[in-house]
């Protein structure tokens, strides 16, 4: 899966949402694509908390 996919699901789960997730816990595993940095960027510009599964 290419962290662009993971990102565009990401924008429109906001957009779907009005945009108002700030303080959302955002679960994944520790597959390359969420922890990529561009992906720990779009996490602190819509304010999510990242939580990572072992």
């Amino acid at each position: 899966m290419r962290t662009e996919l993971v990102l565009d699901a990401l924008d429109m789960a906001v957009a779907a949402r009005g945009g108002g997730i700030a303080g959302t816990i955002m679960h994944s595993d520790r597959g390359t694509q969420y922890t990529a940095a561009i992906m720990k960027q779009a996490c602190e510009r819509y304010e999510l908390r990242r939580s990572r599964g072992d």
